[in-house]
């Protein structure tokens, strides 16, 4: 781009930095994207190409700290906010740990996925004797509790003819 088109650049956007918002880009980021052309048309250094690079330890930047920067606004907050959050914290899971009474959804978390689904236990217990038996270790208590789950369900069986 020319030094023609960056002085052009730079007036537009000295002339939309003094108007309000445009849509949903403030003219402050406008002005951001085209900082070399405002601070030409502002009255700071000219850009031309015969400067030649800047030096670092010359400029502003070189004495910039990270504490002059502003990341998050300092929220004005009460000296008691704290204190009163924690408090209301804690009364809330006094409350809901101890004094309320157990209900129908506190009942059924107590069931265990095996007591849930009919069969998955024996089908996961098959599938980790084969894992067990392959890597050579030892399936006595998943046969154990595999042979108690198979006892169990043939009295079941059993009843359910009968009726």
């Amino acid at each position: 781009m020319t030094s023609n088109g960056l002085l052009r650049i730079a007036s537009q956007s000295c002339m939309l930095s003094k108007q309000p918002k445009l849509g949903r880009i403030s003219t402050h980021t406008f002005t951001r994207q085209f900082m070399v052309g405002h601070q030409c048309c502002a009255g700071g250094r000219k850009e031309t190409s015969e400067e030649g690079p800047i030096r670092f330890t010359g400029s502003k930047a070189a004495s910039w700290s990270m504490t002059n920067a502003k990341i998050a606004p300092k929220l004005d907050a009460p000296w008691y906010q704290p204190i009163s959050v924690a408090l209301s914290l804690g009364v809330f899971l006094f409350y809901f740990l101890f004094l309320r009474e157990e209900n129908d959804l506190d009942i059924e978390l107590n069931y265990t996925l095996f007591e849930r689904v009919p069969g998955m236990e024996e089908n996961q217990l098959k599938v980790a004797i084969d894992y067990n038996r392959m890597y050579g270790k030892d399936t006595t208590e998943l046969e154990r509790r595999l042979a108690e789950i198979q006892q169990n369900k043939q009295p079941k069986q059993e009843q359910g003819s009968l009726q």
